[in-house]
């Protein structure tokens, strides 16, 4: 055997997306501000789910089959796009 050869450390993997996403770096009133926003947005979906909710079924009643559902999946598909927009327009914003 050669007494030239060195060894070498094999390199180390790189961290994973999850493992860089898991690292806490923010401070404590910054968890604690972004917990209480995500709360107050929960509360302002719902109300606006029951608000939604009522003025469909006061302008869009039942008809005689007592389907409503067309209604309801046109709206669906129209708040669907909306979010996805502003979604869009906020990623690029950070």
């Amino acid at each position: 055997m050669s007494d030239n050869v060195k060894y070498q450390k094999p390199p180390k993997p790189p961290k994973s997306r999850l493992a860089k996403a898991t690292k806490y770096t923010g401070k404590p009133m910054d968890t604690i501000i972004i917990i209480v926003v995500v709360v107050l947005g929960y509360i302002a979906a719902f109300a606006w789910r029951d608000a939604a909710k009522e003025a469909f079924e006061r302008y869009y009643p039942e008809d005689a089959n007592g389907d409503s559902l067309k209604p309801r999946v046109i709206y669906a598909t129209i708040a669907t796009v909306v979010a996805i927009i502003a979604i869009m327009i906020l990623a690029r914003i950070k």
